[in-house]
């Protein structure tokens, strides 16, 4: 793929519950890319709550309910599309060159914790 792609897995653990489909406490996956909240909300279905919002001067989009489809764009070139799962509850994060998807069993504050620890 364009870019690359880190995945990074965690263990469930206390503030980590186990995700159902994952069988996962966190799942966060790292592209070089970028969040275009624009199209997101356009590629889900009615019962996919998508609430675009900034974290700490980032582009965020905190995603939750029915499996969608997920676009970001790859380093000089046009969009990218993957069909990715959700387990549980999805927070996307442009942090700074990196797009982060963060996959797990808990809600939008525990998510915005985790992300605010990956530095």
């Amino acid at each position: 793929m364009p870019g690359g792609r880190l995945s990074l897995e965690y263990r469930p653990r206390p503030g980590l519950p186990e995700a159902n489909s994952t069988r996962l406490g966190l799942l966060v996956d790292e592209f070089r890319g970028d969040l275009n909240p624009e199209y997101a909300g356009k590629m889900t279905g009615q019962a996919t709550r998508i609430e675009p919002f900034e974290l700490d001067g980032e582009k965020a989009i905190w995603v939750a309910g029915t499996p969608h489809f997920f676009f970001y764009r790859a380093p000089g070139n046009a969009f990218e599309e993957r069909k990715l799962r959700i387990a549980q509850n999805v927070l996307l994060l442009e942090h700074g060159k990196l797009l982060v998807r963060m996959e797990g069993a808990f809600g939008k504050e525990r998510a915005v914790e985790l992300a605010r620890s990956l530095g």
